[in-house]
């Protein structure tokens, strides 16, 4: 039977990853509209949210694969949502960042402010990009890790 913590905790990383999932999707259509607005090309609003979309498939296969993880893994489960946490930070940063910008709210009149906003523009991008790819290879590694332990121990 499985503990009842360890279901609410599948469920919560669940939970965070659907709520990931919406944000991309909506991400998408965002970035998808803003390099249709600066008159980019088609190709290239296309591209980028082609590149997003892999970002939505990789947490995809993260829901379906959480089911696998065995009920031993409450640190895993643990360390999945921090991850989900972070990525999703990654996803209000860059948001704020243009909102704030946009407004005019802050001046950037000294150049190293906007270098530094710049750099965390681009490094939330990228975590929020990537973060899905590196959640579902962890979430692979630890279901083929307990298949092997379990393996290990049977045969003994």
């Amino acid at each position: 039977m499985i503990p009842l913590e360890t279901t609410t905790l599948k469920n919560g990383v669940r939970n965070h990853i659907q709520f990931l999932v919406t944000i991309q999707i909506f991400f998408v259509a965002v970035l998808y509209s803003f390099y249709r607005s600066i008159d980019s090309s088609e190709v290239v609003a296309n591209n980028v949210g082609n590149n997003w979309g892999v970002g939505v498939a990789f947490c995809i296969l993260s829901y379906l694969l959480v089911s696998f993880l065995s009920e031993k893994n409450v640190k895993f489960f643990a360390w999945i949502q921090g991850l989900l946490a972070i990525n999703l930070l990654a996803f209000i940063f860059p948001i704020i960042i243009v909102i704030v910008t946009a407004n005019n709210s802050l001046e950037f009149n000294i150049q190293w402010v906007f270098t530094i906003v710049n750099w965390v523009f681009i490094a939330s991008l990228y975590v929020s990009l990537y973060l899905p790819i590196i959640i579902t290879v962890l979430i692979t590694i630890m279901i083929f890790i307990t298949l092997l332990t379990d393996r290990k121990i049977e045969n003994l």
